[in-house]
């Protein structure tokens, strides 16, 4: 097929690489981890209790058994054993693990990585990165698998148009107004079926410089935790995140509120435990109370000093 020329301009980007060019690429890391145990005929997966609710409805809407198991901690988690008819699913919570010693396990093929907090980590044999937590872009994941996915060819591409509304108000009318736009999307993404990576996001992750981003999020985790480490009942000292600074604190959630006025949002993951009845109190008290600070790549040592004086 032949190229066009002439017509109006698109959007103007850079051309690069895509970080994770070879891998199979889908629309929601979501439906990336469903895909995985569909294609491997697993019908029962073993899911930690704290874990976003999104994973849990779409493997529960694909048919897919959930047995629930407990992390116990979050820097040394625990994993349950199964059988070779059933799945485990790992998730590296925050991105503070480099990688998970699979040895004691004999059915290997059967876990997945959740890495959608640790877009840069490849560590693992079979995982699924969600770089829509990391950049600007309307929907994307990309799946790391070991087998080759003889259906993937035929899944439809994902359409970008309805989801591009929140990027572009951000840009034109601040956070608050374009946050409302993205809330209204979620019942959106919950719908939407499994299918390949949008061409918007596909040509979004060509432009990215990757060193660059990289480099800005470790600084960042740094300085925050030069100046927090004390603070943190989490002991990081051997650890980095690329996704947030995980700072977990008592009244965590009053601290959270005190930034929300401030302009600072920070995330709270994952609100869905507070509803499982298999989630235990440990579960519970890291929703409440670890703020994510952010490190992303817009920001610079002059934004974060400003959150930790409100911290302070």
């Amino acid at each position: 097929m032949n190229k066009p020329i002439g017509g109006y301009f698109e959007l103007e980007l850079e051309t690069k690489k895509e970080y994770y060019s070879n891998y199979y690429r889908f629309n929601l890391a979501r439906n990336a981890i469903a895909y995985y145990f569909i294609t491997k005929n697993i019908k029962t997966v073993h899911v930690p209790t704290f874990i976003c609710e999104s994973v849990i409805n779409t493997l529960l809407k694909h048919n897919i058994r959930i047995i629930f198991y407990k992390i116990k901690n979050l820097l040394n988690p625990y994993f349950p054993q199964f059988n070779k008819k059933e799945g485990l699913l790992i998730v590296n919570h925050f991105g503070l693990h480099k990688e998970f010693n699979l040895n004691s396990f004999e059915y290997i093929e059967n876990i997945l990585i959740d890495n959608s907090h640790s877009f840069f980590n490849d560590n693992n044999l079979n995982s699924v990165f969600s770089p829509r937590k990391f950049f600007g872009t309307t929907d994307g994941a990309y799946l790391k698998s070991s087998k080759i996915l003889d259906d993937y060819s035929v899944l439809p591409v994902f359409c970008a148009l309805p989801y591009i509304e929140p990027l572009i108000r951000r840009i034109d009318n601040g956070v608050e107004e374009g946050f409302e736009s993205y809330k209204k999307l979620q019942s959106l993404y919950s719908s939407a079926p499994i299918m390949k990576m949008s061409n918007f996001s596909m040509r979004i992750l060509e432009s990215i410089d990757y060193a660059r981003v990289r480099k800005r999020r470790e600084q960042n985790f740094n300085f925050f935790h030069k100046k927090l480490f004390h603070l943190n009942e989490l002991n990081l000292d051997d650890r980095i995140s690329l996704f947030s600074y995980p700072l977990l604190i008592r009244n965590g959630q009053f601290l959270r509120e005190k930034l929300i006025l401030n302009k600072i949002f920070t995330p709270k993951y994952w609100q869905g435990v507070f509803e499982n009845t298999h989630a235990d109190k440990y579960d519970i008290d890291l929703v409440s109370n670890i703020i994510h600070l952010p490190i992303d790549q817009r920001y610079n040592k002059k934004d974060l000093s400003r959150i930790i004086d409100y911290l302070l």
